[in-house]
């Protein structure tokens, strides 16, 4: 299979709690947004690397499934707000230190004809798309964890974010890419927010920019590009072609 990615962002002056991890050799990716300060995305992208660190293509050893690398990244969070200096620091605030994780992964398998197996995992309010070229059909694999039904009067939901107490993984998958040619975008909340009436990317803005020929380093400038959000806002664009 070839894998190709980009990211591009757009750090809000004062903010930065974006970040970002790109393995590409290994078909991995993903982004964290941390709430109120960047420490939990620090330690959910140093988790994420950390995890992967040992495994190329030669070790022979498996990936570790997504699922299981975002249990230690909320295990490692949570540690990390049970620590003396924390605790001292930032007294009950120190369980809001959390945050979102959207990371995919693309795994071709062997003695299996080549099938390529997409897998995810999810929580909080960063998203993860594909255009799947072979159908034309832009589909969202995640769900956004909010607080209200209504699009334009809803709040993140950090209850189920990584490091909170209550955090339970809902959102992960593997299963086979039934299609020749994908595009994926991982993007936080700064492009795609709910909260924001004015300045978001909207679905069709997605389609059309995802579905184009452009290389994947244009795609995401040009979804970054497309947000006026007044937040953080960062993007990965992976693009996948089965061998021929």
């Amino acid at each position: 299979m070839l894998i190709e990615a980009a990211r591009a962002e757009r750090p809000r002056a004062g903010k930065d709690h974006d970040r970002l991890e790109m393995l590409p050799d290994l078909g991995r990716f993903a982004l964290f947004d941390g709430a109120a300060q960047a420490m939990a995305s620090d330690i959910a992208a140093q988790v994420f690397a950390d995890q992967h660190r040992q495994y190329d293509a030669t070790t022979g050893f498996p990936l570790p499934l997504l699922n299981e690398v975002f249990e230690e990244i909320h295990k490692r969070i949570q540690e990390f707000q049970g620590e003396e200096a924390v605790v001292k620091a930032l007294g009950d605030k120190a369980k809001n230190i959390v945050t979102t994780g959207t990371a995919l992964g693309l795994r071709q398998l062997e003695n299996s004809r080549g099938t390529v197996i997409r897998e995810y995992a999810h929580a909080g309010d960063s998203s993860l798309w594909m255009f799947d070229y072979d159908a034309g059909q832009l589909i969202k694999l995640t769900e956004d964890e909010v607080i209200g039904n209504d699009s334009e009067n809803c709040l993140p939901d950090i209850r189920n974010w990584l490091g909170s107490p209550e955090h339970e993984l809902t959102q992960w998958l593997g299963t086979p890419l039934k299609t020749d040619h994908a595009a994926f975008a991982l993007m936080s909340d700064g492009v795609t927010s709910f909260e924001a009436k004015r300045g978001k990317v909207d679905e069709p803005e997605i389609e059309e920019i995802l579905r184009g020929d452009a290389s994947p380093r244009s795609k995401a400038d040009r979804l970054i590009s497309a947000s006026a959000v007044r937040d953080d806002a960062s993007v990965i664009v992976v693009e996948f072609r089965a061998d021929k």
